[in-house]
This record gives structure tokens, C-alpha cells and sequence, in this order.
């Protein structure tokens, strides 16, 4: 008699799954970028194989999640979002971003509902000059 091949999903291999939908990616396309057989990528969803540690941290970066993350070792996608990168840069946040935000982390609460005030009234403005055909070029896009 022949036995069948059970699929026994792992953390792992869900969090590969969800993400990889969520990105409307295939696993033709997943395996391609990371120079995978198809084949050897489906094992990786269907927890029947993992990952080597190289391959693995391909894919934290491929989804921009942590490895952790990956591994159903935490609930969040990225490690501390307070924990400065080796570049100085947050995780999640380009350089710019992190400088905003570290300047807003040094304002008081009223100067940061008055710097929100004001940053929502430039978009605001913005949009209306967009719509009447007078924008703002210099809008990050």
C-alpha cells in the first residue's frame, strides 16, 4: 500500500504562504528571484524541508520581514521597530523617514499635534492645488 504525502503546514510555512499572497506572487516567481526550483519552494510551504540559513534570510528581505517573523517566533513582521539599523535607518523607514520620525520623537505632545496640524494641511493644500492644475511639484510622489 502506498502511503500518501501529508502536508503538515508549519508556522513557517504559512507566514511564506500569506505573505506570499499578499504580495501576488507565485511560486514560480518566489523561486526564479531566490534561483529555486518551483519544486523545492512549494517543500518550503508545505514544511516537508526548510530553508538554508542563507535562503531564508533572502526571503526576511525579499518580504521585508524578520526572520523571526518568518519562523513564527513573533507576531510582528520586522524585529523592534525602535532598534536603529547598522545604517542608521529604522526598520521599515528610509533614511528621510527616520529622520522625521526622530525629530517628532523629540517634540513635546502639543508640538506634535501642531506639527500634524500642519503637515495635514500641506497634503490638504496640495491635493486642491493637484485637482485645480496648480500642484506642488516638489510632492514626495
Amino acid at each position: 500500500m502506498m502511503e500518501k504525502s501529508v502536508k503538515r503546514y508549519t508556522p513557517f510555512g504559512n507566514r511564506l504562504r500569506q505573505l506570499r499572497s499578499a504580495n501576488h506572487l507565485t511560486q514560480e516567481r518566489i523561486a526564479a528571484l531566490l534561483n529555486l526550483e518551483r519544486s523545492t519552494y512549494a517543500k518550503y510551504e508545505t514544511g516537508s524541508s526548510m530553508p538554508h540559513q542563507d535562503t531564508l534570510l533572502r526571503l526576511a528581505e525579499l518580504f521585508r520581514v524578520s526572520v523571526d517573523y518568518l519562523l513564527g517566533n513573533t507576531p510582528h513582521m520586522e524585529g523592534d521597530r525602535n532598534e536603529l539599523r547598522d545604517d542608521g535607518t529604522l526598520p521599515g523607514l528610509d533614511p528621510e523617514e527616520t529622520a522625521v520620525l526622530t525629530v517628532f520623537r523629540k517634540l513635546t505632545a502639543e508640538q506634535r499635534s501642531t506639527l500634524l496640524a500642519v503637515a495635514n494641511n500641506y497634503v490638504s493644500l496640495n491635493i486642491a492645488l493637484r485637482i485645480a492644475g496648480k500642484a506642488d511639484h516638489t510632492e514626495a510622489e
